[in-house]
């Protein structure tokens, strides 16, 4: 669905589309430049959407977690910008109740139906390999920052760390950022992903 803005842009070049008429003589190079940037107009308001919800899978490589019952927060969301795909995703809760903490690398779903485009960015388990953003994760004691990252064609990892905890993935076991073991916990990305097909 177009913003507001966007419908204006659309609606104006499609006014001045209308109020020119095809010249009856041979075209003339401004012409041809005004159409031009008339189809540049409203390609560039499709290529762009409003933020939309989804709900946030998260699953891991060895056994899955689960979030709380009743999380404060428990927000995805997301917006196409050109070939991109820009994700904001946050969580929060003060009672662990009904969660699991699983093991191995936590994943973070992306909306279903779209995959990563890997022409523009690495699909890779490596860490530091194909950052698209930023993370942060707090558990009450902690407070780490770091990178969101392209962990599969359509999931990403976490890599946070603090100045007393080596970054590392958010994984579920002893010795890792996790965010479901306990009270007090909260996380939040920031991504920006090239889509196939666009």
């Amino acid at each position: 669905m177009k913003s507001h803005f966007q419908c204006i842009i659309v609606a104006i070049a499609m006014f001045v589309l209308q109020s020119c008429s095809l010249p009856t003589n041979s075209s003339t190079d401004d012409d041809l430049s005004a159409l031009l940037t008339i189809m540049q107009v409203s390609n560039i308001a499709d290529q762009n959407s409003d933020w939309q919800n989804y709900t946030m899978v998260i699953t891991a490589t060895t056994s899955n977690p689960t979030k709380a019952s009743n999380p404060i927060i428990d927000r995805a969301t997301w917006r196409r910008v050109g070939d991109s795909m820009e994700i904001a995703y946050s969580y929060a809760h003060s009672s662990n109740a009904g969660a699991v903490v699983g093991t191995g690398t936590y994943l973070f779903s992306m909306p279903p139906g779209y995959t990563v485009d890997s022409n523009k960015i690495d699909i890779s388990t490596l860490e530091s390999v194909g950052i698209v953003g930023v993370a942060a994760y707090a558990d009450g004691v902690n407070k780490m920052t770091g990178v969101s990252k392209i962990y599969a064609s359509n999931q990403l990892a976490l890599q946070v760390g603090n100045d007393t905890n080596n970054h590392q993935y958010m994984a579920g076991g002893p010795a890792h950022a996790e965010p479901f073991g306990a009270i007090d916990r909260r996380i939040s990305f920031h991504a920006m992903v090239p889509i196939a097909g666009w």
